[in-house]
This record gives structure tokens, sequence and C-alpha cells, in this order.
């Protein structure tokens, strides 16, 4: 058995390494055969090159050597093929450079001599392309890359420039048909991305003329026709599949991303060319048949739906981009040319209704997709903020925003008809296209902080057709206002230009925040957005409060860049409340649970770290800082009383963990904040003279029994041992100050009130101690039966 297997081993070894030498020589084989090939197609080339630099021949006696020359080529390949009774692919390059040949004598002949029609030329092209292809089956791969090579790269060599460009763009147009006709019949990735890339060349070199402005989008449009129609012939039956059906997808020889991968190609050559060429509308009604095929694709090719969305958005991002120019480290906006400005809005309008009407005849002949759905509602309100920013001097244009609201009042009629025909789901997209053109109105009609608020008053209906209709649709489009709306009051202090009338903040910043409360209310039936909601209105009203404190503090400059005690103030009850809120958006998120917790946690140690600043380095205690002469509504509550109500609610509604640093934060705040309120209110300013008087040390004494009683109180009868500590530590620190600085400094009433009331104090509170302790007895293990009951 050992020798055997011995035996049968070294075989393998062997078969394994014939293998290897078999590879080795075949890929020798192919790079010396394309090199071959190539060479011999370019030797044709510069063979015709050379007799028409040095004059040896006649024109036609040129071109009939360079077709005889090709000919010769094909006639020796094909007589080699059937010697050897099998191709081979040097046969295939041998045939692939006549082909080279006879196509480079043809287009000498129409460019260089004018001895032929070009209709005569071209159709001599077409035969030989056509021909080239049909010999692929019969010579392999080598021969239809070189011949469609070849056919490409011909007007690089001969002719063809900027002067021919429209009948280059032609000439390709014949080889890219006979491409995909062979790979609908057998294909290869190499013929289909040499198709690509060979059509797609000759385009972008059109593109720093003008002479083919106006062709390059019915060019494009026939590449995608010929890509839909031409892979479907019945090569069999001799007949044109069915185009763009809209029953089930029928099968062809194309892998299932070839169609959807060479559309986009052809897409964003089409973007590209749209923005290069000037407008006028002859232009753009060339660009219309690709947006048409675009969209009947997606009925057979599920794949392509997508792709009138991507034609959409470039054509935005194009037009956009040529309508700003950069002055310095600014964006300016151009003045719009006088063809865009007269015939722009006709052509939106054009858009708007080919998207709108091929994407709802999608959806009627097949089942609702969200893909049809969006584009018909969404894409009209595109298409009039477009043409608003391109066309016009964006100045607030009520006639605009009326069109924006026509728009949103076509939407909500389809939207109440299909809720009484019960397609509920195309009712939710027919919201989303009202509120995408109510939106669009605003933009036109409003600027800065009115546009804020009434893009947030848009949640307000939203919500409550959430509420009443469901769909997620809707829901999405309510978390997408109210996002919308924090994030643009949060960052407005960067923002260009912002309104400054007197009081702005209030209706701006609370009326958002009360917008966002309403919605709360109406979304109740549905719990998650409820939540979600009135997470984002908790954020809006800490907005809201931030906004007005500093343009109380500080009015029109609430901008300013300043770092003081009231900065420093603002900053932290900011930052607090908007760890807070993301606290409670974390518990109302379904998906962003573990980014709002690493935001709240980052907010609320921000916003601890500022309030240490505000207890040491800015407290005012030295009298750098000015509290106001008001003896209560001064800078002491917003710096240290609103921090105290942070920590609670810290406490209260926080991450467990995060507990015990909130409840000692709110009790050294806490401490201050009294002792810093008493010492305003006695001496009217915050500095270390003059010294205390007798009243001054007396309410010190009374504000910390009354916190001690307080604390020892809430932490025996709710609050737990740590609070009761606390209690008994400010206890014991106000009795240290009884007996140590009262005894020696006051006299009379004061002293013996001091003692009386720390005396009744102490017995009270040992009274509740021990009361409270028998509350707190511990429940012992044998009086339990069960381990539920213990683990209770």
């Amino acid at each position: 058995p050992r020798g055997r297997l011995a035996t049968a081993l070294a075989g393998v070894r062997r078969s394994r390494r014939a293998a290897a030498a078999t590879g080795s020589a075949a890929r020798s084989v192919n790079w010396m055969v394309w090199l071959g090939g190539v060479s011999v197609a370019l030797a044709g080339v510069f063979l015709v090159k050379y007799s028409i630099d040095q004059g040896l021949l006649t024109p036609w006696a040129r071109v009939i050597a360079g077709l005889l020359a090709g000919c010769g080529m094909h006639w020796l390949a094909e007589w080699l093929v059937r010697r050897a009774g099998a191709g081979h692919p040097a046969l295939a390059a041998l045939a692939g450079a006549g082909s080279t040949t006879l196509c480079a004598a043809a287009l000498a002949a129409l460019h260089l001599y004018d001895l032929v029609p070009s209709y005569v030329a071209f159709v001599f092209i077409a035969a030989v392309s056509l021909a080239t292809l049909a010999l692929e089956p019969r010579h392999g791969a080598v021969l239809g890359v070189l011949g469609l090579g070849g056919s490409y790269g011909v007007p690089l060599f001969v002719g063809g420039g900027s002067d021919g460009i429209v009948g280059v763009l032609l000439y390709c147009l014949i080889v890219s048909g006979a491409a995909l006709l062979l790979a609908g019949r057998r294909f290869r990735i190499s013929l289909w991305a040499g198709m690509l890339l060979g059509s797609m060349f000759w385009m972008l070199a059109s593109l720093p003329g003008t002479q083919a402005d106006g062709y390059r989008g019915p060019y494009i449009a026939v590449l995608a026709g010929a890509m839909l129609a031409l892979p479907s012939v019945d090569w069999q039956r001799g007949r044109l599949g069915r185009l763009l059906s809209a029953g089930a997808v029928e099968t062809t020889r194309l892998p299932p991303a070839a169609i959807p991968v060479g559309l986009l190609v052809l897409t964003l050559a089409q973007g590209l060319a749209a923005v290069t060429e000037p407008f006028s509308l002859v232009s753009a009604a060339g660009w219309t048949p690709l947006v048409v095929l675009l969209l009947l694709a997606g009925r057979r090719f599920p794949k392509c739906s997508g792709l009138p969305w991507v034609w959409l958005v470039l054509q935005a991002m194009g037009w956009v981009a040529a309508s700003v120019r950069v002055e310095g480290l600014e964006l300016v906006w151009r003045e719009p040319q006088p063809a865009v400005r007269a015939g722009f809005p006709f052509y939106a309008a054009w858009m708007a209704a080919v998207f709108a009407g091929f994407s709802i005849g999608n959806l009627r002949l097949r089942r609702p997709a969200p893909q049809w759905a969006s584009l018909a509602t969404v894409a009209p309100a595109c298409w009039l903020g477009l043409a608003f920013v391109v066309a016009t001097d964006r100045a607030v244009s009520p006639a605009w925003a009326a069109a924006g609201v026509a728009i949103g009042g076509a939407w909500t009629a389809a939207g109440w008809t299909w809720v009484r025909r019960g397609l509920d789901a195309m009712a939710s997209w027919a919201i989303l296209g009202c509120a995408g053109a109510y939106s669009v109105a605003a933009a036109i009609l409003f600027r800065d902080a009115s546009l804020t608020l009434a893009l947030a008053a848009q949640a307000v209906p939203l919500a409550w057709l959430a509420a009443r209709f469901g769909g997620s649709t809707v829901a999405w489009l309510v978390k997408a206002v109210l996002a919308a709306t924090v994030v643009r009051l949060t960052f407005n202090r960067w923002l260009p230009s912002y309104e400054e009338a007197a009081g702005w903040t209030w209706w701006t910043y609370g009326g958002s925040a009360l917008a966002g409360v309403a919605a709360g209310r109406l979304a109740r039936p549905i719990p998650g957005l409820r939540r979600w909601i009135e997470a984002a209105a908790v954020h809006l009203l800490v907005l809201a409060s931030w906004a007005v404190t500093r343009e109380w503090l500080y009015g029109e400059a609430m901008f300013e860049s300043r770092y003081g005690l009231r900065d420093a103030a603002v900053n932290t009850v900011v930052w607090g409340g908007l760890g807070l809120a993301y606290l409670g958006r974390m518990r109302a998120s379904e998906h962003l649970g573990g980014l709002y917790r690493w935001a709240a946690r980052v907010l609320l140690v921000l916003a601890l770290g500022n309030h240490c600043i505000v207890l040491t380095a800015l407290n005012p205690i030295g009298g750098l800082e000015s509290v106001g002469p008001d003896k209560v509504w001064n800078i002491l509550l917003l710096a240290y009383g609103a921090p105290v109500a942070l920590a609670l609610l810290a406490v209260r509604f926080g991450e467990p963990g995060g507990s015990r640093p909130a409840g000692l934060a709110a009790a050294v705040s806490a401490f201050v904040f009294v002792n810093l309120e008493v010492r305003h209110l006695w001496q009217g300013a915050l500095a270390w003279s003059p010294v205390p008087g007798d009243g001054e040390m007396a309410t010190y004494s009374i504000a910390w029994l009354a916190m001690a009683v307080g604390c020892m109180l809430a932490g025996g009868m709710r609050f737990g041992p740590s609070v009761y500590r606390i209690g008994m530590v400010l206890l014991l620190l106000t009795a240290c100050k009884v007996f140590l600085v009262d005894a020696s400094g006051l006299t009379g009433l004061l002293r013996a009130g001091s003692f009386l009331g720390l005396g009744l104090s102490l017995l009270g509170l040992a009274y509740l101690h021990r009361r409270l302790s028998r509350l707190r007895v511990p429940v012992r293990a044998e009086d339990c039966s069960e381990g539920a009951d213990l683990a209770r």
C-alpha cells in the first residue's frame, strides 16, 4: 500500500507540474498574440500613412492598396484556420489587423481625399465591423477585442478630429451596435467593457469643441436604446425581442449587472455633457430621451430603478456648480445667462412632468416601489427649487412660492383620493411630495429665522398625518423635519447671515420648540415616534433657553466669542441640557442608541468640567465678576442654581453609573450657590471684604441647617443612604460653625436663638433617624419561601 500511495502522489505532482507549464506557455502565447496583432494592425495603418506622406501612389491607388492588404490578411487567416481545422489566437490577431486596415482605408478615402460620400464610407465600415465581430465565434475573443479596439482607434491615426467629430460619433454608434449584437449572442466582458470605453472616449473627446453641441444627448440616448434592445435579438428566429416590457424580466445572455452598469456609465456621461454645453431648449430636448429610457428600463431591469435618481442628482449638482463662482474663500452666485433665464424654467417644468408621469405609470403597471413613488412625488419639487436657483436672482418671489403651493395642493388632492381608495402607502408618498413642495415654497418666500420657523411648523400637521394614516414614510419625514430644525438652530451662529431683529430668538427658537411639543402630543398613538419627537423637543427647548439667555445678556452681539462667567454659565446649562436630551433620544431611538449615548456622555462631561471652572477660576467671590444689583434674579441663579437642577435631573433620569458623580456635583453646587446668594443678599456684592456681620453669620447657619435637614429627610425617606450621609456631614459642619464661630461672635438673642435652633433640630433629627431606621428593617432569608422572593 505504501508503494502504491507513493506512486499515486508522484503522478499527482507530475500532473501539477505539467499543468503549470501549460498555463505558463498559454500566458506566453497570449501576450505574444496580443502584441503581434497590435503590431500588424499598426503596421497596416502606418503603411497607409507612409504612402500618404511620401506621395508614392495616387489617392485611389493608396485606398485600393489598403483594401487589398486588409482583404489579404483576412483571406490568409481564413485559409490557415481551414487548413488547421481549428482557430488559433495568432490567426485571430491577423484577422483583426486586416479589419483595422480596411477601416483605415475607408476613413482615408472619406476624410483625406473626399473620394466617396460619407454614407458610403460609413456603410462600408459598418459592414467591416459587423463581419469582424461575426467572425469572433470562429476565431475567439482576440479577434473581437482587436476588431473593436481597432475600429474605435482608427480615427486617431487617419483622421476624424474636431472638424469631423459628429461623423466620428456616428461611426462609434455603428461599431457599438455591432458589439451589442454580438453580446446578445455570446457575451464577453472584454467586448462589453471595450464598447463602453470606446464610445465614451469619443464622447469625452468631443467636449472641448462646439461642433457636437446638441448631438451628445441623442448620441448617448441611441447608445442606451441599443444597449437595451440589441442584446435581445433572437438570432435563431431573426427577430427583435420585446423592448422595455412591463411584464416579467426577459432573460438574455447578459449577466445581471451588465445593463445597469452600462446605463450608469451613460448617465454619468450625459450629466457631464449637460453642464458643459451652452444651454438651449434644443440641446435640452436632446437630453430627454435618455431620461425616458431610464424610467422605462426600470420596468424590465429592477436594478435600474435607481438610475433616474442618479441622473436627477447629477443634474442638480452640475447646474448648481455652474451657477456659482469662487471669489477668495467665498462662493458667489453668478448672474444667469439670458438663455438660461428664459428657457430653463420651461425645461424644468417639462422634466418634472416627465419624471412624475412615467413614475406614476410604472407604479400603475407594477406593484408600488419606493423608487418610483419617491421619484414621482419629490422630483417636481426638486425641479422647482433647481429652476429658482439657476434661472433667477434668488430674491423673495411670491409667484415662485405659489408654484410650490400649487404642487403641494395637487399632491394633497391625490393623497385624499388614494386614502379613499384604501391605498395608504401611496397616500404616504403623496404626503412626502406635499411636504417637499411646501419646503421649497418656504425656502423661496422666507429667509433666515423665518425660514427656520416655517420649516419647523410643518412637523405639527405631519405628526397628525402620521398618527392618522400610520406608515413609516411619514414618521421618517417628521423626524427629518425636526432633525433639520435642530441642526439649523444648533449651528446658526456660523451661518453667513442671520436675522437680528429684536426678540427673534423668542419666536424662532421658542416657536420651533412649541412645534416640537405640539407634534409630540399629536403623535401619541405611535409611542416610538412620540418618544423621538419629545426628545427632539427637549433639545429645542434647551436651545431656546440658551438663545434667549444669550440675547438677554448680550443683545445683538449674542453670537460673539466671549468666555466669562456669563458665557461659562450658559455653556454649562446648554451642554448639560443637551446631554440629558440625548439620553432621552437614546431611549427613544431604535437604531442610533449607541451614538446618542456617547454624545450624551461627552456633553455631560463637558458640562461638568465647565462647571468646575465656574466654581473655581470664574467664581465671583473675589469681586472680579459683577453679578448685578438684583438680589434674586442675577447671574448666580444661572451659574450655580441651574446646574443643581440639571444634576438632580441627571440623578433621576441619567445612566446608573453616573448618578453618584451627579449627586455629588448637585450637593457641592447647591452649597456654593446658597452661600453666594446669602453673601450677595447681605452685602450687595461678592468680595472678601467687608467682614460678615452677626446677621449674615446667623443666615449661613440657618441655611446650612435647613439643607442638612432636607438632605437627611430626603435620604431617609426616598433617596437612600448617600443623600442621608451628605445631610449628616452638613449637619456636623453646621454644629461646628455654631460652637466654634457663632458662639464667639454672636451676643444676646442671636446667640441664644442659634443654639436653641441647633439643639431642637438635632433632637428632632435624632427622633426621625430612629423612626426611619425602624422602617428600613432588612428582610431575613428565612422569611422567604422561594428563591424568587429572596431575589425580590
